[in-house]
C-alpha cells in the first residue's frame, strides 16, 4: 500500500501541481487511513 500512496503523493505534486501544504495533509491522511 506505501507504494500507492507514495504513487499517488508524486502524481499530486507533479502532474496537478498542488502546493507542498496541500500534498502534506493528502499524505498524513492517507498514511492515517492505512494505519485504520
Amino acid at each position: 500500500m506505501d507504494k500507492y500512496i507514495q504513487l499517488f503523493i508524486q502524481h499530486l505534486q507533479n502532474e496537478r501541481r498542488l502546493s507542498a501544504h496541500t500534498v502534506l495533509s493528502y499524505q498524513n491522511d492517507l498514511l492515517q487511513f492505512q494505519k485504520f
